[in-house]
């Protein structure tokens, strides 16, 4: 199979990324992330940079895992 025959695969996503302070001065901040697909809107929010990353490893692979999370709408 040759490059025309099954064209490159891409994903374009908006990555939003934030410091959220405890009010307790003792407490480190966190960071939280968003991805959003650029051309639908649709958003996945993520606790840790890990959590969205292995979100985007398995969005290359195209697998199981990845149809399975697909994208969904979230507050944050």
């Amino acid at each position: 199979m040759n490059f025309f025959e099954k064209p490159p695969r891409y994903h374009t996503f908006l990555v939003t990324l934030w410091e959220e302070r405890s009010q307790d001065p003792a407490k480190p901040a966190v960071w939280r992330f968003r991805l959003e697909i650029a051309g639908t809107g649709e958003r996945r929010g993520f606790a840790t940079f890990k959590e969205m990353v292995v979100f985007l490893e398995e969005q290359m692979r195209g697998g199981n895992e990845a149809k399975k999370q697909q994208m969904q709408h979230l507050d944050f």
